[in-house]
């Protein structure tokens, strides 16, 4: 009787270390590219919507492209968005930074994201482009 108490308490200490990992490959989250019209300024936006039996845990890391970003989450309507903006001539420490993950991100051409939430993961592998012409059609060309 000790053996298997023993061991129920065994295995119970193992699986409370156990993390879950969700994997969506339909989520409907989605990155864009955008230009600046003003200064011409590139910048890459992320929507990720989160799953209602996700959306109640705490929000603790986003990963793009395996690279930790700074992130916005939304509780009560269960999304996250990722504002990273490219700083051609940085000054301040906080535009230094926001550039660095922007060459990291983009120098890929495509996008997944991981989200760390409560004791597990979830993994969108494939991130969809939301095509907007709108804004490269007013940039300045590139060579001005």
């Amino acid at each position: 009787m000790k053996k298997v108490l023993f061991l129920a308490m065994f295995f119970t200490v193992l699986s409370c270390g156990t993390k879950k990992h969700f994997i969506d490959a339909n989520s409907d989250g989605y990155y864009q590219l955008q230009v600046s019209p003003a200064d011409g300024a590139k910048s890459l936006f992320v929507h990720i919507n989160i799953p209602e039996m996700l959306a109640e845990h705490e929000l603790k890391q986003v990963m793009i492209n395996t690279v930790e970003v700074p992130f916005i989450f939304n509780k009560q309507e269960g999304y996250v968005e990722v504002y990273i903006r490219d700083y051609p001539q940085a000054n301040a420490k906080d535009e230094k930074e926001s550039a660095a993950l922007y060459q990291k991100i983009t120098q890929k051409d495509s996008y997944n994201a991981n989200l760390k939430i409560g004791k597990g993961y979830y993994f969108i592998p494939a991130l969809k482009e939301l095509e907007s012409k709108e804004l490269e059609m007013v940039a300045p060309s590139r060579s001005e």
